[in-house]
């Protein structure tokens, strides 16, 4: 018995390893889209301290999408995002986290704001609010 307890260790480590590998590859998504209705158009803009994203204009219905490869030890990338519409503008921090994304971080913006796709519940939360 004492024998097959090294083994075991050894498994768990391989099984550690290979996780961590996954993690240390892993690209992420982040896909911004317009839902402000009325054919209006969004005004995009977001950077992050190391990358500019440039700048976008999303037609009604249309997204943006970025994909990126993670670093293992800083998996999550902020950007600060500048949005411009006819009622409203602001900047927004918007994070992407693979482990709160499942690797894609999904946002929708309306009239009312910003909403983040929450996976778990198949459903758009309001995450920000136009400044006024």
């Amino acid at each position: 018995m004492g024998a097959t307890f090294p083994w075991i260790k050894l498994a768990l480590m391989a099984v550690l390893v290979h996780a961590l590998i996954d993690i240390s590859m892993a690209k992420s998504t982040l896909r911004i889209r317009n839902h402000l209705g009325n054919n209006l158009p969004l005004k995009l803009h977001c950077r992050s301290d190391k990358d500019d994203l440039g700048a976008k204009v999303l037609p009604h219905h249309y997204y943006k999408e970025w994909s990126f490869d993670l670093n293992f030890l800083k998996s999550n990338l902020v950007y600060s995002c500048e949005m411009e519409w006819r009622d409203g503008s602001g900047r927004f921090e918007i994070i992407v986290d693979p482990f709160r994304c499942h690797n894609k971080c999904d946002w929708s913006v309306r009239p009312d704001g910003l909403y983040f796709l929450v996976r778990e519940l198949h459903t758009y939360m309001l995450q920000y609010e136009w400044p006024q």
